[in-house]
């Protein structure tokens, strides 16, 4: 009974310590699933999460050199002139598990527009827009804090959470080669009660109307000078006459809004 026992003693061991010794499983991860080059000569890098640091390139097409150093992903591109765009992916190796990464190179843009406009606007509950972009090359998205812009597939998606706090807005900037476009996006938020947002409130020496109808010194219509008019008009305007604009800057917010 004892000669039996103890060889399966030994067996179940040397099974743990076997069992032991295989290639590490990681929850591998990166904050960039997707890089897009232009179609330049050019180098950057990807950072994955999860592993030791141990890591190895398993894949990688023939018009890039990529390689992985303390689960740092370094890729430089060779320059695309054959006219098409090229995409593929970068395969890389963590142990026992792997992780790809979808690149794409683009080619030389001759053209950028937007069909449906340049504005974007957000609810203070949040949520997420498009915009159709038309181009034949790469596209580099710069957003602002607040917000998250991306570009693929020929669309801008622009999206931002519940916003608590006040109306914020800024400018998403997209650049194709030589061409770039600025897409303005509001996330709506508090604002100003005194102007309701608007930043400006209504001139109270011309009740909104950017004149006045003056007899002193001499009767007729005078550019408003309390909101940016200036001149005198009877019948025909002098010259340099114009009105002025009605609104003034609001004396709650200094004009911002909120």
């Amino acid at each position: 009974m004892r000669n039996f026992i103890f060889p399966g003693l030994v067996f179940s061991a040397l099974l743990m310590i076997t069992s032991g010794c295989g290639p590490k499983e990681f929850n591998l991860s990166t904050q960039t699933p997707k890089k897009m080059f232009s179609e330049v000569a050019q180098s950057d890098s990807i950072i994955i999460s999860g592993s030791d640091g141990t890591c190895e390139i398993e894949y990688s097409p023939d018009w890039m050199n990529a390689e992985v150093t303390d689960s740092v992903v370094y890729i430089t591109m060779k320059a695309n002139d054959t006219g098409k765009i090229r995409k593929d992916v970068v395969v890389v190796k963590c142990g026992a598990s792997n992780i790809s990464i979808d690149v794409e190179q683009g080619i030389k843009a001759t053209h950028l527009e937007l069909p449906n406009g340049d504005e974007i606007k957000l609810g203070k509950e949040g949520g997420s827009q498009e915009l159709v972009v038309v181009t034949d090359g790469s596209v580099k998205v710069e957003g602002f804090d607040g917000i998250e812009a991306a570009y693929d597939g020929g669309k801008l998606t622009v999206s931002a959470p519940k916003n608590d706090g006040n109306r914020f807005s800024g400018v998403v900037k997209l650049t194709a080669g030589e061409f770039s476009k600025e897409v303005k996006v509001s996330v709506d938020g508090k604002v100003c009660t005194t102007c309701n947002g608007a930043g400006t409130i209504k001139c109270k020496a011309c009740s909104g109307k950017g004149y006045t109808f003056k007899f002193d010194p001499s009767p007729g219509i005078y550019g408003c000078h309390a909101c940016g008019g200036r001149g005198y008009s009877y019948r025909v305007p002098e010259p340099g006459y114009r009105d002025g604009k009605g609104k003034v800057t609001c004396p709650t917010c200094k004009g911002k809004g909120v």
